[in-house]
């Protein structure tokens, strides 16, 4: 994926993102939370998330969960899949939504050819569909009312006092609303993006010599003021915030796009011959996770993403589900 193909991706999200953002930030939720002072038990979030974590398909015969500061996914072995979360007792559904992302890449990861191990062939052809498997599973079940329909009686039941009052449609109002903010890995799903295309732009600026590291905490912070609307009070809340960088990985972060892209044409094209959303108030995953085995993880890295993309649904790279997602979803 270069810069030519990537990047009118990139300018057409930001035109219709902006004015989208600035009409919805701080709608779905009223200024007092609901959720705002319960405390939801974190030895009952990891029980309440091996059971998701299992209910989707996940194989902890292959794989585990644990703890992590920044949740990951890392593929330490064939069969040995670790995810990370990090359950915070005021958030529950930010840990319920980190385990569906984070699922949602060892989903894939255990759903290579098991003939490919140990080969260039077994793993995915780009972290942008590698992505996509992620933010499927994070946006297109876990903020669906069917998501938080079904689950709500366990919640209900491992957290009684914390729920009380509490309804489904409380948590979907919840994860749904637009609350610009410092922390990428936190945001909704319409500034989110915002925060890819202002790391995309510093790096670029960084790999051109027009920024230094040192000039980069003041660029990250006037940026962040102007695209997303809100400006860092410190590093951690900025600059440092990713562990990308650190680790090299630049030119990583648009990946999160175009997974999102991906994720929007894999879900509209299993939904046009399935009842999804009834799969999901079921709490039934098994013929979405089929699909994606024989469309997606099968495949490993035997065609590009474009190609596994436009076999699956029509199509190659495109914004339009996407936004349809996000129509659906606020209205429009």
């Amino acid at each position: 994926m270069d810069r030519a193909r990537l990047e009118p991706v990139l300018t057409a999200l930001r035109e219709r993102l902006s004015p989208m953002l600035r009409e919805l930030a701080g709608s779905g939720l009223p200024p007092d939370s609901p959720l705002r002072g319960r405390r939801f038990a974190e030895t009952g979030q990891w029980e309440l998330c091996r059971r998701l974590l299992q209910a989707l398909g996940f194989d902890f015969g292959r794989g585990r969960l644990d703890r992590s500061t920044h949740p990951f996914t890392l593929v330490a072995g064939f069969d040995d899949v670790r995810i990370t979360i990090r359950p915070q007792e005021d958030n529950l559904p930010a840990g319920l939504l980190a385990t569906l992302h984070e699922c949602g890449h060892g989903l894939y990861d255990q759903g290579l050819q098991r003939g490919d191990r140990d080969w260039i062939l077994g793993e995915a052809p780009s972290m942008g569909l590698h992505e996509a498997q992620a933010r499927l599973w994070e946006n297109h079940v876990g903020r669906s009312l069917a998501f938080w329909q079904h689950w709500f009686p366990a919640i209900a039941h491992q957290f009684p006092e914390a729920a009380a009052g509490l309804t489904p449609e409380t948590f979907h109002r919840t994860v749904n609303a637009v609350k610009p903010g410092p922390i990428r890995v936190g945001a909704d799903q319409m500034s989110y993006h915002l925060h890819i295309l202002l790391r995309y732009e510093l790096e670029l600026a960084l790999l051109a010599g027009d920024l230094t590291v040192a000039d980069l905490p003041a660029a990250w912070n006037e940026r962040s003021a102007t695209l997303i609307g809100v400006r860092p009070t410190c590093d951690r809340d900025g600059v440092l915030q990713d562990v990308h960088w650190s680790l090299g990985m630049f030119g990583y972060f648009p990946s999160y796009t175009l997974g999102s892209l991906y994720a929007a044409q894999l879900t509209e094209a299993y939904d046009r011959q399935n009842p999804l959303q009834n799969e999901i108030r079921r709490g039934y995953y098994g013929g979405l996770l089929a699909w994606l085995r024989e469309h997606v993880h099968q495949f490993g890295n035997r065609h590009s993403a474009e190609e596994i993309v436009t076999r699956a649904t029509g199509q190659g790279l495109d914004a339009a589900a996407f936004f349809r997602h996000l129509e659906a979803q606020y209205g429009g």
